[in-house]
């Protein structure tokens, strides 16, 4: 009876050390670390895709997956988690994305609980905030006459960074650029792109990392014309009809 008793110990042991070595293989996910790379400052980036695989012979439960750490707001999910049961040597494929609010480094974890482990699977979230795309929402003045000199124009938005820089469309050589704040930049347009009635392209570029290119439409109108004189300058009441001439310009 002693002897059934060792053997039947042994089993329950042997048993039980088998369900808590299996369940203590964690599920593996990839990529590790999990990197963003460089994502314009406010801009959501592509969803990047990460599996958790079950290397177990028998399916295990992901009880919980989290996002914590230093910037966890600037990362998130997109979509569905892979919490709940994954079936033995199978793979759950979920989507994360970056949106930097600064522009630097920005770390945080991805947090995966398992029935079966007591400690959570931690997986590093890396990515860098670059520089913003500048937006262009208005211009002031918004139309310049025709044959203007040399002429300042204000452009409204956001994005604007220190090194924003404005072109014409079609022209590599930048224009006089002064950064007034992120929304708002003052650019020179020389007389020699409003010498006749159209609208002019303009864009503005920020530097890499990051960055990019924002537009905007300048309205070259024609001049108003003024009149410097009347003949006659009075005519009597009654009087036929006759023509009035009127001298001026434009």
């Amino acid at each position: 009876m002693v002897r059934n008793l060792r053997v039947t110990l042994v089993s329950v042991c042997l048993v039980l050390t088998a369900t808590f070595a299996l369940a203590a293989v964690p599920v593996v996910v990839y990529p590790n670390p999990i990197q963003f790379g460089v994502v314009p400052m406010n801009i959501s980036s592509s969803p990047l895709v990460v599996f958790l695989t079950n290397t177990n012979t028998a399916p295990v439960t992901i009880t919980g997956i989290t996002i914590t750490g230093t910037n966890s707001t600037s990362f998130a999910f997109d979509g569905y988690s892979c919490v709940g049961a994954i079936s033995a040597n199978q793979n759950c494929g979920m989507y994360l994305t970056f949106n930097p609010t600064v522009i630097g480094n920005a770390t945080a974890n991805l947090v995966v609980a398992q029935s079966g482990l007591t400690t959570p699977i931690t997986i590093p979230l890396l990515g860098t905030g670059g520089n913003p795309i500048p937006t262009i929402t208005s211009l002031s003045p918004a139309a310049v006459y025709v044959n203007t000199p040399t002429t300042s124009v204000t452009l409204n938005g956001s994005g604007f960074i220190s090194s924003s820089l404005a072109y014409l469309q079609y022209n590599n050589t930048s224009l006089a650029t002064t950064f007034v704040s992120s929304t708002q930049i003052k650019v020179q347009v020389p007389d020699t792109s409003l010498s006749s009635v159209g609208q002019i392209s303009l864009y503005v570029a920020n530097p890499q990392p990051g960055g990019g290119i924002g537009f905007a439409n300048l309205q070259v109108i024609a001049a108003e014309p003024v009149i410097s004189s009347v003949s006659p300058v009075d005519i009597v009441a009654g009087t036929a009809s006759e023509p009035i001439l009127l001298n001026g310009g434009n």
